[in-house]
């Protein structure tokens, strides 16, 4: 009879990219090159998607509002890992599922931006304070699916976490960068 840690290590479980370790093979398998592409394009969109928000807040908004996004963004992620942790079921999360529903709430963000009034230097206003409660869930939303990806990723392959991350700053270094060109262009 094979100890419960044996048994943990030759299951079938859901990796990151969705698909299914053999029957026999430990769940340290190496990260496949769809892994590194999800962690590279998560990464770097996240990060430009930050610059961009704190640049269309700054300018076009409110200039103090450039830090609700840099707020926001820590507390997405802080988000996701204290999702991870508190919940009942321990096997993976879609990453596909999760970087869908991130690229919608891109979408809800802009949503919001551009429909729901927000005045920020009305606080006399009631309603100013929900539609204030509005704007900060729509800007966690994508950050809180980012981290639930990014989390996901390195937590299925244990044994690689540090090439992964390694790998994770270097894309989130390349979205940044992308900002620069990708700014007037895109009329910034």
């Amino acid at each position: 009879m094979k100890n419960s840690a044996a048994r943990v290590l030759e299951e079938d479980v859901v990796i990151s990219t969705g698909s299914r370790v053999e029957a026999g093979q430990s769940r340290f398998a190496s990260p496949t090159l769809s892994t590194y592409a999800s962690l590279c394009v998560v990464s770097g969109s996240v990060v430009l998607l930050e610059i961009v928000l704190t640049r269309v807040f700054a300018f076009l908004l409110w200039a103090h509002l450039a830090f609700m996004v840099v707020g926001t963004a820590l507390f997405g992620f802080a988000l996701s890992g204290l999702y991870l942790a508190l919940r009942k079921e321990q096997k993976p999360l879609s990453v596909t599922r999760s970087c869908v529903s991130g690229a919608l709430s891109i979408l809800a963000i802009y949503a919001v931006i551009r429909f729901v009034p927000l005045q920020p230097w009305d606080y006399r206003s009631p309603v100013n304070f929900l539609y204030l409660g509005l704007w900060y869930g729509s800007l966690v939303l994508p950050f809180f699916h980012a981290g639930m990806v990014i989390a996901n990723i390195l937590g299925s392959f244990p044994r690689q976490v540090a090439k992964l991350y390694g790998f994770d700053l270097l894309s989130a270094a390349i979205g940044a960068l992308l900002a620069i060109p990708a700014m007037p262009l895109l009329g910034g």
